[in-house]
């Protein structure tokens, strides 16, 4: 709207599932959060569901990547979704956050959530084709360097 009544130019940024360190595990934290506080702690982690549900996860490099190409670049009057375009099972997550981690217990399942979304994963090919951005690392990548922090 004020693009259109006052010329000002904008860049929307829609992310996918952002991890990294120093995240919060309370409020909206996000699952690999919620899964490293129960690791920290030795506690145990509930999957919700057949643990087959998907989400694109986005390191948090690659988005602090993507919001500086955006700035940087000239790019003007555009929406982008900001992710890896990567199917990852929350079961998948849980065993990489494990290997690296050295959690050694078992996840446990819960009822599925009533509404939880099946499959989650945002389409980032418009921001790879109108800027240089790239995303740089992988859930494996960055789950490695998450836990060498």
């Amino acid at each position: 709207m004020y693009s259109g009544l006052f010329g000002v130019n904008y860049v929307i940024l829609r992310y996918a599932n952002v991890y990294g360190p120093r995240q919060s595990a309370h409020g909206e934290a996000g699952v690999v959060s919620i899964f490293n506080d129960k690791i920290k702690g030795n506690g145990d982690i509930f999957i919700e569901g057949d643990g087959l549900q998907t989400r694109d996860f986005v390191y948090v490099k690659d988005v602090s990547g993507a919001n500086y190409i955006c700035a940087t670049e000239d790019i003007k009057n555009e929406t982008f979704n900001v992710s890896t375009n990567t199917d990852i099972s929350i079961l998948e997550l849980f065993n990489t956050m494990k290997k690296y981690s050295g959690y050694e217990k078992d996840a446990s399942y819960k009822e599925a959530r009533k509404g939880d979304i099946r499959s989650s994963r945002l389409d980032n090919s418009k921001l790879l084709k109108n800027t240089s951005w790239k995303p740089e690392y992988t859930l494996d990548q960055g789950l490695k360097e998450y836990f060498d922090n």
